[in-house]
């Protein structure tokens, strides 16, 4: 959305001694007794404790770190075709906030279908939403809109890059390098909200955010769905843009922007309540 500017119990299992003979083997000469020299004993080596890798310290150390660390779920193996997001938003609309629900699918033929559901404008922008309203939001009024084949453009083209260096450029494409580090963050909003991805395509988005300059990184923060993640985020002069992420999955959970001018406050707030692939739309 374009804006301005965790050791088990170990047995101890009974034995029997057993006996040992000691053979002493004499050696004897007709001669001069000549006696060699034991060779010495080698010493014992010991094998040096392997040092702990350092705990990051740094937003990239902390990002590359979940890039190798996340999981696979379930849906990363399933086949679709469609792509099913369930989202809910509040969105700024000159000086008020719009709520809505949207649930999208959507196929690789460019057709998809939408069940959207909204609430009454809410006045003001400077509160942020807080969740007290997602009830009633998800049980509003639904308007179904079904599009053909070959009206539906998603964020970018597919396939979707597993490499940091296509899928930055694929970012580019929603939003160019010139719009900055918060316009790429939200980028990957927008990538996420459109798009499935899958295990590598996480890992590389990952990758991706380590290297923007001057990103931040909070541990522990809570969407307004009560769920727990990484928050992550970058500012400047028009405002900040930040994602919350399964620091488990690698996936998106939340973006919020907030902007400092035209009047300040928020611009948008996506909560990313399911994102999965399906076989069919759901009667």
């Amino acid at each position: 959305m374009a804006r301005p500017g965790t050791p088990p119990r170990q047995r101890t299992l009974p034995f029997m001694a057993a006996a040992t003979a000691t053979v002493l083997i004499l050696a004897t000469t007709t001669a001069c007794t000549s006696s060699a020299a034991a060779p010495p004993a080698t010493p014992a080596t010991s094998t040096p404790a392997s040092t702990p890798a350092p705990e990051p310290t740094t937003a990239r150390e902390h990002l590359l770190a979940h890039a190798d660390q996340i999981t696979a779920v379930p849906a990363d193996a399933h086949p679709g075709p469609y792509t099913h997001t369930h989202i809910q938003l509040w969105a700024r609309a000159t000086r008020s906030v719009i709520p809505f629900d949207i649930r999208t699918w959507r196929h690789p033929d460019g057709s998809a279908t939408v069940h959207e559901r909204r609430l009454p404008d809410r006045p003001g922008l400077t509160v942020m939403p807080d969740g007290s309203d997602r009830d009633n939001l998800a049980a509003a009024p639904a308007r179904i809109d079904t599009r053909p084949a070959g009206t539906v453009r998603p964020a970018v083209a597919e396939p979707i890059a597993t490499d940091p260096a296509g899928l930055l450029r694929q970012l580019h494409t929603i939003s160019p390098a010139r719009g900055g580090p918060t316009r790429l963050l939200t980028a990957v909003g927008d990538l996420a909200r459109d798009h499935y991805l899958d295990h590598p395509q996480r890992v590389a988005l990952l990758h991706v955010l380590a290297d923007i300059p001057g990103i931040e990184y909070q541990s522990a923060v809570t969407d307004i769905a009560g769920r727990t993640g990484i928050r992550v985020q970058v500012s400047d002069s028009d405002g900040t843009t930040a994602l919350i992420i399964d620091p488990r999955t690698g996936e998106l959970l939340a973006l919020t922007e907030t902007v400092t001018t035209n009047p300040p406050g928020l611009w948008q707030y996506l909560l990313i309540v399911a994102r999965d692939r399906v076989d069919r739309i759901p009667d």
